[in-house]
């Protein structure tokens, strides 16, 4: 656990609302493994109540509701993370592990071996542990390995390292495509 609690970001934000990542698409669509989802990646929404709800198909938004949203999940990402990781995070590592908290969900953060390898000192290989979460029911998905690589550099806070997560045979994943998804993120 952190001495101080840190939070995520300005430049995550941004990082998060760009089409190549969670896009921000203001009416419910279904997810690589048919989740309803909404906005920057929301799959509850508040229920009027005082609540939430799941998103089902036919719900809309408006941006400033997607984007508070947003800030509601990636503070409960980045709490999460502030409970498994140790040390001194410099923000780009912190938010890499928000990103990831925030895309594959606070429950699953205790299942990713990347924060022990974080805790122990060794950054470069957890960076390359971020790169195991890229699949969607079991499947690798091409936007989530785009992500978990653009996470992995972000980890590591040396852009100029993207060749070394690039793969030139694909357009998702090429070294060109990961320099603009970090673009938003610099």
């Amino acid at each position: 656990m952190l001495d101080t609690p840190m939070s995520a970001s300005d430049a995550l934000g941004r990082f998060l609302l760009q089409a190549d990542m969670e896009n921000d698409l203001l009416t419910a669509y279904q997810d690589g493994v048919g989740v309803w989802t909404i906005g920057a990646g929301a799959t509850r929404i508040p229920d009027g109540n005082g609540g939430t709800r799941p998103v089902v198909e036919g719900d809309t938004c408006t941006y400033a509701e997607s984007l508070a949203w947003e800030e509601s999940n990636l503070a409960t990402a980045a709490a999460a993370v502030n409970k498994v990781l140790t040390g001194t995070p410099k923000q780009w590592e912190f938010d890499a592990f928000t990103s990831l908290t925030f895309n594959i969900g606070v429950g699953n953060l205790q299942h990713v071996s990347a924060v022990g390898l974080y805790n122990a000192g060794d950054i470069p290989a957890a960076a390359q542990h971020f790169l195991l979460w890229d699949k969607s029911g079991g499947v690798v998905e091409m936007g989530l390995s785009k992500r978990r690589r653009c996470e992995a550099i972000m980890l590591l806070g040396e852009p100029w390292k993207i060749a070394s997560f690039a793969d030139e045979s694909n357009a998702n994943t090429n070294a060109a495509t990961l320099a603009r998804c970090m673009s938003n993120y610099l």
